[in-house]
């Protein structure tokens, strides 16, 4: 549950996205070779949007299959929000850009919506607890 998968598909629409905004950026604008690349990219962009969807979901629910599995009563969803803005070292750009695709909202809406039904204590308590130390009590 490393969300590999995620990160995979991220870095490849990176990668082709950049493609086509360096060949529409050559074309004259609205042209009819533009209008092609322009058409390509929303492609790309709803086809990654819809693989992105998939597999969140399905790593939720791996996480989720694996709190059943464990018997764990409690999952405490940490709050993550520091982690992009850390300014001590100077990141760099791959490792920024990274960071500012991490949907982890969108994880906490999955998990907290398809852990509802498993869980039996389910209390809104917020906790400095990252989703991976999930504990068992």
């Amino acid at each position: 549950m490393t969300g590999r998968k995620i990160r995979s598909i991220h870095r490849l629409r990176n990668k082709k996205l950049a493609e086509l905004q360096r060949k529409m950026s050559k074309c004259q604008k609205y042209s009819r070779q533009w209008k092609r690349y322009n058409r390509a990219k929303q492609y790309l962009l709803s086809k990654s949007k819809r693989q992105l969807q998939d597999a969140l979901h399905k790593t939720t629910k791996q996480f989720v299959e694996w709190v059943v599995a464990q018997q764990v009563n409690e999952v405490y969803l940490g709050d993550v929000e520091g982690v992009q803005r850390k300014k001590k070292k100077k990141r760099s750009r791959c490792h920024n850009q990274r960071m500012s695709q991490w949907q982890v909202g969108k994880v906490k809406k999955y998990l907290t919506y398809k852990l509802k039904g498993v869980l039996l204590n389910d209390s809104p308590r917020r906790r400095h607890v990252s989703v991976r130390s999930a504990t068992t009590r």
